[in-house]
């Protein structure tokens, strides 16, 4: 038999009391109530928390839910929100509230207490000045970047304000990019032509390196080490080709990440000699992919490779995941699987090698520390900032031309590309 899983909101006990309260006349121990629970009906787990959740969504989730938990609003799904408040849902000018019919449209609300207080959550970023131990013993102070989770507190008319105005003039155009990126995209990787190759790419989370049996002092202490894994899915007119590029540096910048990218586009300039034309798509980090240096290295490092064009798309912020996060999650389930059956994998280059041995769909490289220092001197050190006319979400580079950027509809999408013309 087969069930939809359903996670128990709340403890077996508490619901064992609730269940005495509703149905006093049935007897039954709290063993036996237990016992009695359905095999889908499972107790949620560390694991199977949402780690992924966009910020857009999830701050405006949760003052949907403490408006809805008030009565003022009748629905907390906010996609169906923004729906109630366009003419037609998949047009550019309904989205970005710039139709003339719709663009007045007001949440429908019940009556409420516009100075009642209440309190909700918000992820915000925070700036937090800390220490850090230098070799030579003296301390240097930093900043460290932090998103924390804060209680915000505030009277209901203000709630309902703030979510009116985030709603209108910021989910719309988010929800409107995410769909239209990823049904232009799905055409693209669809009917990719034998000159193109399609590229989707993202870090994976690093690989903690483990022996099969440990002593305490190394299970406990800090002597594993970690693997960096890039994983990426090439979509090419013959097929669809698996790569994960393996490196003992932790580093993920722009000097990195086009170490990483080389080998992967060697690999498919062997493989597919006519194809002349790359689309990268990945998230939009700004210290990774989306930074100058990053665009510096595409203006040069693709033709050199026998590139004649390369774009590269980011997807709207906080929906980057992709089939790439499903490389990494293989690679490291393959390489766990090799530790319980008795392996030592002590360092990314190990894991390399015993990865190599196994049957897999999944090409596999290695980029050592030093194919990524060896990057680091054609980056100059002083590059002039990009300033672009609209937020960038595709970035073009054709053979030997000269920058310049411009607005413009981009794979049939309503979003805007820098240009190397």
């Amino acid at each position: 038999m087969k069930r939809q899983k359903r996670f128990l909101n709340e403890p077996l006990d508490k619901l064992n009391e609730k269940f005495r309260k509703e149905y006093p006349e049935i007897r039954i121990s709290y063993s036996e109530f237990c016992k009695r629970r359905p095999f889908w009906i499972v107790k949620p787990t560390v694991k199977d928390r949402d780690t992924c959740l966009c910020k857009t969504h999830a701050n405006l989730q949760f003052m949907a839910d403490k408006l809805l938990y008030h009565k003022v609003i009748k629905s907390s799904k906010i996609e169906d929100l923004i729906v109630s408040l366009c003419c037609d849902n998949y047009t550019k000018e309904c989205m970005y509230r710039e139709c003339p019919v719709c663009v007045a449209k007001e949440l429908e609300t019940s009556t409420f207490d516009p100075g009642a207080q209440t309190s909700w959550y918000e992820w915000k970023g925070k700036a937090e000045e800390r220490e850090k131990n230098k070799k030579d013993g003296t301390k240097e102070k930093f900043i460290a970047h932090l998103t924390v989770k804060e209680k915000i507190d505030g009277t209901l008319h203000t709630l309902l304000e703030d979510f009116s105005t985030e709603l209108k003039e910021r989910l719309g155009k988010h929800v409107y990019n995410i769909r239209h990126q990823y049904a232009a995209l799905r055409g693209l990787k669809e009917n990719v032509s034998e000159d193109e190759i399609v590229l989707h790419i993202d870090f994976a989370e690093n690989f903690l390196c483990k022996y099969s049996s440990e002593i305490q002092a190394v299970h406990f202490g800090d002597s594993h080490q970690q693997a960096s894994l890039h994983a990426g899915v090439a979509y090419t007119k013959k097929g669809v080709i698996s790569v994960c590029s393996i490196s003992s540096s932790f580093r993920h910048d722009p000097s990195a990440i086009w170490a990483h990218l080389s080998k992967v586009l060697t690999y498919l300039k062997d493989q597919h000699p006519t194809a002349s034309v790359l689309h990268v798509v990945s998230d939009g980090p700004t210290t990774q992919y989306r930074s100058k240096k990053n665009f510096y290295l595409l203006t040069n490092m693709p033709y050199q490779m026998g590139w004649k064009k390369v774009t590269w798309n980011f997807l709207e912020a906080g929906h980057g995941k992709g089939p790439a996060d499903g490389i990494g999650a293989v690679v490291k389930r393959r390489a766990d699987d090799l530790i319980a059956r008795g392996k030592d994998i002590p360092n990314a280059r190990v894991l390399f090698e015993e990865l190599q041995q196994q049957k897999s769909t999944i090409e596999l490289f290695y980029v050592g520390p030093d194919d990524i220092e060896a990057l680091d001197v054609h980056v100059p050190s002083q590059l002039q900032t990009i300033i672009l006319h609209c937020k960038s979400s595709f970035v073009s580079r054709q053979f030997n031309k000269n920058v310049s950027n411009k607005c413009f509809y981009c794979f049939q999408l309503n979003i805007f590309y820098i240009r190397v013309h």
